[in-house]
């Protein structure tokens, strides 16, 4: 098996293919939402099919548009928390895997063996899920966080709320 070392780990992108297709279609329906909140591009009447649309219908029509950048953005939370999680926990474990492996390296396997201490064990498996990045990385982590997860969620909520406060143009 070739295992990557978790300085490769940590360099991978984290987000799956799915969630970042989610993140895509999120940003650019929100984009669309902000443009028809800002300018109030809202249609009032369609000629070439004859079809007007009233205030009602407008408010209607942002609403739905609110509710689908709503649904993108709920999809996009739960796979990319889903897909943050597992990236940070394959970083961890890799990362104790490479110190047992250098702690083994140091002893031998008779020395191991004797020492064997489950409350020990417990606590190296506790440490697997709780080893923090290194302090040199965390800056690099939250910026990726916010650029890969943050951004997105905040620009689908401000589209949310402005298309909620636009007053729809009467026909």
């Amino acid at each position: 098996m070739n295992a990557k070392r978790p300085i490769e780990i940590f360099q991978q992108e984290f987000l799956c293919d799915e969630a970042r297709r989610e993140r895509q279609t999120l940003l650019i329906v929100s984009a669309i939402g902000l443009a028809i909140a800002k300018t109030g591009l809202l249609p009032s009447r369609i000629s070439s099919l004859g079809v007007e649309f009233s205030g009602n219908d407008q408010r209607a029509m942002l609403t739905i548009i609110s509710a689908l950048i709503l649904y993108l953005l709920a999809a996009f939370c739960i796979h990319s928390f889903a897909d943050y999680i597992r990236w940070k926990t394959i970083y961890a474990l890799r990362l104790q895997e490479s110190k047992l492996t250098s702690i083994a390296n140091e002893k031998s396997e008779s020395e191991i063996l004797d020492n064997i201490d489950l409350e020990r064990n417990k606590r190296i498996l506790l440490a697997l899920v709780q080893t923090p990045l290194p302090k040199s990385w965390r800056w690099v982590v939250e910026v990726r966080v916010f650029f890969d997860l943050g951004f997105p969620v905040l620009l689908a909520l401000a589209t949310v709320a402005f298309m909620l406060a636009t007053k729809p143009h009467h026909v």
